[in-house]
């Protein structure tokens, strides 16, 4: 019982300070976005970039349609492909989301167990040159992975972009394990 207390005490502290936001890949209308907006929602982050390499241009229309409903916080994402040069990806990312007059806070870098080489420092380096062809642009940078994810890809020691802000559903698992320990 005590573990349900502190658990739920810990939670109404957390949501009073939370944004809600969500991240998405399928297509949304301004008004969408409006309604969205009107229960409470203020922040999104849009795939920007798919796994295939690919810019996605439903994403990037997506951006366009949350500001168009007065969206200020807006991010976007890129699940990278390792088939592909990173600096393209990215270079190709930017060019699209300039090309649109799509703006967003935050470039998250979705590095995910997903078609990854075994070999952690190539994969290493794929990641620093995602993160330095998007800085160089003069956007700002974030990661997300899980701790799982980011072993298997990089190794658990690498620290290389340990510096940039990370975005992980880590809490959300903790409070599921906790919930269902009860």
């Amino acid at each position: 019982m005590k573990t349900f207390i502190f658990i739920a005490i810990a939670l109404a502290i957390r949501v009073t300070d939370a944004t809600l936001g969500f991240d998405g890949i399928n297509s949304m209308s301004t008004s969408t976005f409006q309604c969205l907006s009107n229960s409470g929602y203020s922040f999104f982050i849009a795939r920007v970039g798919h796994s295939t390499g690919a810019v996605d241009t439903g994403g990037i229309q997506n951006i366009l349609n949350a500001q168009a409903a007065g969206w200020t916080s807006v991010d976007g994402y890129i699940f990278p492909s390792t088939s592909q040069s990173a600096a393209t990806q990215v270079t190709n990312v930017i060019n699209a989301l300039s090309n649109a007059g799509a703006q967003i806070g935050t470039l998250w870098m979705d590095i995910e167990i997903y078609n990854w080489p075994s070999d952690k420092t190539s994969n290493q380096q794929f990641i620093q040159e995602l993160v330095s062809t998007a800085q160089n642009a003069g956007y700002k940078v974030g990661i997300y992975s899980s701790n799982n994810n980011w072993a298997s890809i990089v190794g658990s020691g690498w620290t290389g972009v340990s510096n940039l802000p990370l975005w992980t559903l880590a809490i959300f698992h903790l409070l599921v394990v906790g919930l269902l320990q009860l």
